[in-house]
């Protein structure tokens, strides 16, 4: 019994895990907004 716990919890932590990564916010729409980035974009995709 006590295994089949661990085990549930253990399954229950990477469901949050996953559900994190699937709707976290990562900060990446600051790399579009930082300057020192700008020469890495396409020059059409520059002024977005």
């Amino acid at each position: 019994m006590i295994k089949d716990y661990e085990m549930f919890m253990a399954q229950l932590e990477q469901l949050e895990n996953t559900y994190k990564a699937m709707t976290e916010v990562r900060g990446m729409g600051s790399v579009m907004n930082d300057p020192g980035y700008h020469h890495y974009l396409p020059e059409e995709r520059r002024g977005v």
